[in-house]
């Protein structure tokens, strides 16, 4: 798995939480390939700038619960680009959106823990 998140009110709660791992491999890195594009200079493009910022997975990562509303939007734009590429980013990106629609409804932050 790649993803550790974890839904909690503060960090110090969600450290103490056990991770809820969401993605794997395969998933992200055909997720991370949609997200980041190179334009005809070589210069990166970011779509979905709160799904980008998990480009780096050894990095963590942390969404307030007013971003979760914007996220979930990514998530079903990203999710349109894999209708007839990948059931398996699709599947995943469905589990990833319920954790964030839960989270969402709790008011509850989700933090990234890297590995």
């Amino acid at each position: 798995m790649v993803l550790n998140l974890v839904a909690a009110a503060s960090l110090t709660s969600a450290r103490r939480k056990c991770p809820h791992h969401l993605l794997d491999n395969r998933a992200y890195i055909l997720l991370i390939e949609k997200i980041i594009r190179q334009d005809f200079r070589g210069s990166h493009i970011l779509r979905c700038p709160l799904l980008a910022r998990l480009q780096n997975q050894y990095q963590d990562q942390f969404y307030h619960f007013t971003e979760l509303p914007q996220l979930i939007c990514e998530i079903d734009e990203l999710k349109q680009e894999f209708v007839t590429v990948s059931s398996l980013a699709i599947e995943q990106l469905e589990i990833l959106k319920k954790f964030c629609r839960d989270a969402k409804n709790a008011n509850l932050n989700l933090y990234h823990f890297a590995d």
